[in-house]
């Protein structure tokens, strides 16, 4: 039995010499600015570049790209490639009011969904401006569709909320 028990014991050591530590990193990138930097979802395509989306208010920094803004919180969403750099990435931000980033996945197509919220009239999306429908003066919920390049397919007002209730919006089915 003692002699069962130093083999098992010498068999373990062995194959311990054999296997590699699997807790490397090959890149990593820092988010910084003068306030709030909230990541919100991270996500991996099929050819594994990431994507990430945040809120932040003021400014957010990575590598050489900084995003100054107004003094409320905005958005933002970004791919980069297997090696970290910087594909392309979209700013957000509600007009006159504050927007925040829920949650992202990917459709069937393989474009990337995001729900944003905000209260204002508008959002602004790169250089596109999507419209609440009605008046309401809560928080709205948007929905909004971009294909691997960044470009903002489609961009739908889905609901509007109750007051403050940005932080409550999941991404349950993306097609």
């Amino acid at each position: 039995m003692q002699a069962s028990r130093h083999i098992v014991a010498l068999l373990l050591l062995i194959m311990a010499s054999f296997i590699s530590n699997a807790q490397k990193f090959e890149w990593v990138n820092f988010f910084q600015g003068q306030n709030i930097q909230a990541p919100v979802s991270l996500g991996v395509d099929a050819a594994g570049n990431q994507y990430a989306s945040f809120y932040f208010k003021n400014e957010i920094k990575f590598k050489s790209i900084t995003v100054s803004k107004n003094n409320y919180q905005s958005g933002l969403v970004l791919k980069q490639d297997t090696e970290g750099k910087v594909l392309w990435y979209k700013f957000m931000e509600g007009i006159r009011e504050d927007l925040y980033t829920l949650d992202s996945k990917f459709n069937s197509k393989g474009n990337l969904i995001v729900l944003v919220t905000a209260a204002g009239p508008s959002i602004l999306v790169g250089s596109d401006t999507l419209k609440r429908n009605g008046s309401g003066t809560n928080f709205a919920f948007y929905l909004l569709e971009f294909n691997d390049t960044g470009k903002l397919i489609n961009g739908n007002h889905l609901i509007d909320g109750v007051f403050y209730s940005f932080n409550v919006g999941r991404i349950v089915a993306s097609d």
